[in-house]
């Protein structure tokens, strides 16, 4: 099981958490090793739309604190049930529209070995690295499922005419393409 979907069903478990002691679940289950790596999944994870944080104060043993509450969205429900919003036309036509319509190709290979082809598509993680998104399958659809996996990987920025004046850049946030910058 992955961090993301552990963290999504403490999160589910309850109408909502304080940061720190879902920090504090997730440490004692072996998952995370330091406060900075809990809050940067937590920032991903709320940059994706699969949790809602709100900063507010409280009291506990007679003491006033501030802290972040978290909790699950509809995203994030969507994430751990892994049901999918989309079908594989709708996906591929997103994928086509990524393109302002024109772009994106399923073709095949031979019998059996279908993929999805495009150009001027990358995914940037981290800084600087690009890398082309791919997707293969025994059938068109999964094709299209395998290349649309590789596009919304958490984390990833989908970046469309990466050596153009016209670049634009988007992320999946978990129930449709968005428009971002860098």
């Amino acid at each position: 099981m992955n961090q993301t979907t552990v963290i999504l069903e403490r999160i589910n478990q309850r109408d909502e958490i304080p940061g720190h002691e879902l920090r504090d679940l997730m440490r004692d289950d072996g998952y995370l090793y330091s406060m900075t790596s809990f809050y940067g999944q937590m920032d991903r994870m709320e940059s994706e739309g699969l949790v809602r944080r709100e900063r507010r104060e409280f009291s506990e043993h007679g003491m006033n604190f501030r802290a972040a509450f978290y909790s699950i969205t509809d995203a994030g429900r969507n994430y751990l049930r892994g049901s999918d919003p989309m079908n594989w036309e709708q996906k591929f036509a997103a994928i086509k529209n990524l393109h302002g319509g024109s772009g994106g190709c399923l073709r095949m290979r031979k019998p059996g070995d279908w993929y999805v082809e495009t150009s001027g598509l990358e995914l940037k993680h981290g800084e600087h690295m690009l890398r082309s998104p791919c997707g293969n399958g025994e059938t068109p659809e999964a094709a299209v499922n395998s290349y649309w996996e590789s596009l919304t990987t958490p984390g990833s920025l989908i970046v469309r005419g990466a050596m153009r004046e016209s670049r634009k850049c988007f992320r999946w946030n978990g129930f449709m393409l968005e428009e971002v910058g860098e």
